[in-house]
């Protein structure tokens, strides 16, 4: 049996930040590609809309990008990958609420050790994420922390 892939969701800020924060995001994907995972970067996903110059963003807007974020991190995540800063981010707040409220591993910046990857390798193996993520969205969890 192979081995599975665990794929991560960055989480950080990126409002107010230089770039929106892009680097950081474009760093920690490159990073947890050398460890071998897959990952979510929201910089990609930004970049494939128009983002607006002008802070604060559009309600409309910001809605659109939590949204997005939340059925990619539900869909397709096991873990969250939080970058310096993300507790500053309103948008890694909702995140990281949706990361509890679905018993998902979270790892800040720079501490990611061999135990913790063979700790997530056993979460990914013994459980069926796609169960507990199902539970989110039917139960509106992003829809809730949107309100």
């Amino acid at each position: 049996m192979s081995q599975p892939e665990i794929c991560f969701y960055i989480a950080g800020p990126m409002t107010g930040y230089p770039e929106h924060n892009f680097p950081a995001f474009d760093a920690a994907q490159a990073h947890l590609e050398q460890l071998g995972f897959a990952c979510i970067n929201p910089a990609n996903l930004e970049r494939s809309i128009p983002v607006p110059e002008h802070e604060p963003w559009d309600r409309t807007f910001a809605k659109h990008c939590i949204r997005r974020d939340l059925i990619a991190i539900i869909d397709q995540c096991h873990a969250l990958y939080l970058l310096r800063g993300w507790k500053k981010s309103r948008g890694a707040a909702v995140e990281t609420s949706l990361a509890r409220y679905s018993n998902m591993p979270m790892i800040e910046e720079g501490h990611l050790t061999r135990e913790y990857v063979q700790y997530l390798l056993n979460r990914v193996l013994t459980q069926h994420p796609e169960d507990i993520h199902q539970q989110a969205v039917l139960e509106g969890i992003y829809i809730k922390l949107l309100s």
